[in-house]
């Protein structure tokens, strides 16, 4: 009886190590979980004279490596697309469209949708010129005091 009760007691032991070298090697090899980045898409219209709230906070996107940020210039003014990203930024981009490249994006995402034919597109641009004074991207909302 003494035996077996040995032979148990190393046979728990065994086991009990194994699955202590299972653990350590699970936790030495399974790579580490990090939250998902968050992805960040703003539509900007840049004025004759930029906003001076725009460095500071492109440098905050900057030192925040789980936001992605895109940045969408949409040139209404013909003032050009000069964003002042901080240099070393990788996590920041900045894409400049003229007006007619940033209703083109939106016929062409729509009518890919719908299945558009020509005429349909012709519509589609036309009906967005029509109403593109009223986009919040050309709109010029004063600024509050």
């Amino acid at each position: 009886m003494p035996r077996l009760r040995s032979l148990a007691f190393l046979v728990i032991c065994l086991l009990l190590s194994l699955l202590y070298l299972a653990i350590q090697y699970h936790s030495h090899h399974s790579p580490v979980s990090s939250p998902p980045k968050i992805t960040i898409i703003a539509i900007w219209n840049p004025k004759k004279n930029p906003q001076a709230y725009l460095p500071n906070f492109l440098a905050s996107a900057k030192a925040n490596a789980q936001v992605d940020f895109l940045f969408i210039v949409v040139d209404k003014d013909n003032v050009g697309c000069d964003v002042p990203i901080p240099p070393g930024a990788p996590n920041i981009k900045a894409v400049c469209l003229s007006v007619e490249e940033y209703l083109n994006l939106h016929v062409d995402f729509l009518c890919n949708h719908w299945a558009c034919g020509i005429d349909d597109k012709t519509v589609v641009l036309n009906t967005l010129h029509e109403r593109y004074p009223k986009d919040f991207v050309c709109i010029d909302i004063p600024n509050l005091p």
